[in-house]
């Protein structure tokens, strides 16, 4: 059985779990004021420009997750152990045949050469 291995899905869980802590530190002001009663003069004051951070996290991890899937390099497959081996033995086959069939070429061209080389000299004598 081959295990699939996808870069996309560690990258986007990368993604979301700095998200998760930048959030919390941007959240963590807020949240205490809204536990001391304070949230309506802040955000009348602030003009609603305190969830500015948190909206841009959100935001920016979530462009990076639809880039990621979006330009990402699909899934690589993982060989097992006993499919690798299998394959291994078989390009082991592959260079011994081929091999073989090398030394044979090459016995082959050799037999020509010498078979060309002593009909051009009967041709030159003639």
């Amino acid at each position: 059985m081959q295990k699939i291995r996808d870069g996309r899905v560690s990258s986007t869980v990368g993604i979301w779990i700095c998200a998760t802590i930048m959030l919390a530190v941007a959240l963590a002001p807020l949240l205490a004021t809204v536990e001391s009663g304070d949230i309506v003069p802040l955000l009348a004051e602030t003009g609603f420009a305190i969830l500015l951070l948190p909206f841009s996290v959100v935001f920016g991890a979530s462009l990076a997750t639809i880039a990621v899937w979006f330009f990402g390099k699909p899934a690589v497959q993982m060989l097992t152990s006993d499919e690798l081996k299998v394959l291994t033995d078989r390009l082991a086959n592959l260079e011994t045949i081929v091999s073989f069939e090398d030394n044979d070429l090459k016995g082959k061209v050799q037999r020509l050469r010498s078979l060309g080389h002593s009909g051009s000299q009967n041709v030159s004598r003639s």
